[in-house]
């Protein structure tokens, strides 16, 4: 998950909702570098290990106490099966827990900006750069289906481009599907669309 999803929002001191800024008395909530109607990606430090990751809090207004939660599970569900992939051209899910009801999902964080970013101000790219991105992101997108893991929500605010010159596609697994089979869990604006286990054991806070 890169630092630089969608505008910048500036820090804040607690989640939404109230709750402690500590999950699971390990990560430490520090700022918020995304945010969308669906829901806040967090940078967090990771206390047991010393190293800054970045956290995804789901939040779906307008929904039923039931709806909700079966949202909730099912995001649960896909987050801990996508742990299972492990490639250098994707955002490494590193853990699932849940607190106070709600899942949270933390990601490695990358560095560096988005290509829907990089559109943003560029407009196009270089062919050679964009068939080595291409190229990147198939071979994260080959490893994914020999596991059977989906995206479900391939798009510009979902591929990091790392400083180092590495692709790295986040979300895996993560969409979430509405009654109309729309993902509902875009936490940036979108700027087109390119294409659309192991389970670690949830912790409770």
């Amino acid at each position: 998950m890169s630092g630089h999803d969608g505008p910048g929002t500036g820090s804040s001191a607690r989640p939404s909702g109230g709750q402690d800024p500590l999950l699971v008395n390990r990560y430490r909530l520090i700022e918020q570098i995304g945010r969308g109607p669906k829901g806040i990606v967090w940078r967090a430090q990771d206390l047991a290990v010393g190293r800054d990751v970045a956290v995804k809090e789901l939040i779906l207004a307008g929904l039923s106490p039931e709806e909700r939660l079966a949202l909730y599970r099912s995001m649960q569900q896909q987050a801990r099966a996508a742990s299972r992939l492990k490639h250098p051209n994707v955002a490494t899910i590193l853990d699932v827990l849940e607190q106070d009801g709600r899942p949270w999902i933390v990601m490695e964080l990358i560095g560096g900006p988005s290509l829907a970013e990089v559109l943003a101000t560029q407009g196009t790219v270089p062919p050679y750069w964009a068939a080595r991105l291409g190229l990147q992101m198939l071979s994260a997108l080959s490893e994914a289906h020999r596991l059977g893991i989906p995206h479900g929500d391939i798009k510009p605010t979902n591929v990091l481009l790392e400083r180092s010159g590495r692709v790295a596609l986040s979300d895996f697994g993560l969409a979430v599907y509405g009654a109309k089979g729309c993902p509902v869990n875009d936490l940036r604006p979108s700027v087109g669309v390119v294409g659309c286990g192991c389970a670690s054991p949830i912790r409770r806070g």
